[in-house]
């Protein structure tokens, strides 16, 4: 669970408590052991000469040898801290994303251009949290998707639907034109359809249908005004 308290989500919805679900991931994994080893660390059971005897948090693998795959988020010698509180007493915290080096916290810059060399290193394409946010965005009015999904979208996003819709409600000029030049190509299919059954010329006429969706927009629009002179 993440409590948001600043940014955005606070400014539209107040303090939110945000549920990360336990969702299966790319290795076959599930979201929290990934998390964990993150964390936490991974240990590897093994007797090879080198291996070490477990001694630390989880009790199923007390005693047993083997050796660290990972460190963990302590790898990054993260910087520690105290807080009080008189109900929940007293308790250490740190940043789940430390600086390597230097143990503090990213600044949103920081994190964005980590996350950026780590998405070119990985995939050989660059991405950032802002450019995977718009496509989200932008993603959910190009499919359609209902208002109440949307306003779901928005919450997630930690935004106002209006804002959302006012930002992100944006098309390329070929989803501008996909939905009339469906209904054309329909149009086109329907008449060519019925001609080439009555036609001795059927052959010609299917060599028409294959070509019509490379026609410019012009092109097909000459087409169609022979088919309209041809009823």
């Amino acid at each position: 669970m993440r409590q948001v308290t600043t940014y955005k989500t606070d400014k539209f919805y107040g303090t939110q408590d945000i549920i990360l679900r336990n969702r299966p991931v790319g290795d076959g994994r599930m979201l929290y052991d990934l998390w964990e080893s993150y964390l936490y660390g991974e240990w590897h059971t093994s007797s090879v000469e080198y291996s070490l005897t477990y001694g630390w948090w989880d009790p199923t693998l007390q005693g047993r040898r083997g050796f660290w795959l990972t460190w963990g988020v302590m790898a990054f010698e993260p910087q520690r801290y105290e807080v009080s509180d008189n109900l929940a007493g007293d308790w250490p915290w740190m940043p789940c994303f430390p600086v390597p080096g230097t143990g503090k916290a990213y600044t949103n810059d920081g994190m964005s251009d980590m996350i950026q060399r780590a998405a070119h290193e990985w995939t050989g394409k660059r991405t950032t949290p802002h450019l995977m946010r718009r496509i989200w965005g932008t993603w959910a009015f190009q499919v359609g998707l209902d208002d109440v999904v949307v306003h779901s979208l928005a919450y997630a996003m930690g935004t106002s639907y209006d804002t959302l819709k006012k930002w992100y409600e944006e098309t390329t000029a070929e989803d501008k034109r996909k939905a009339i030049e469906e209904h054309i190509d329909q149009y086109f299919m329907g008449c060519l359809e019925d001609l080439s059954e009555q036609d001795p010329c059927a052959p010609q006429l299917r060599r028409v249908l294959q070509l019509i969706p490379q026609l410019s927009p012009e092109e097909r629009q000459a087409v169609r005004d022979l088919l309209d002179d041809a009823k």
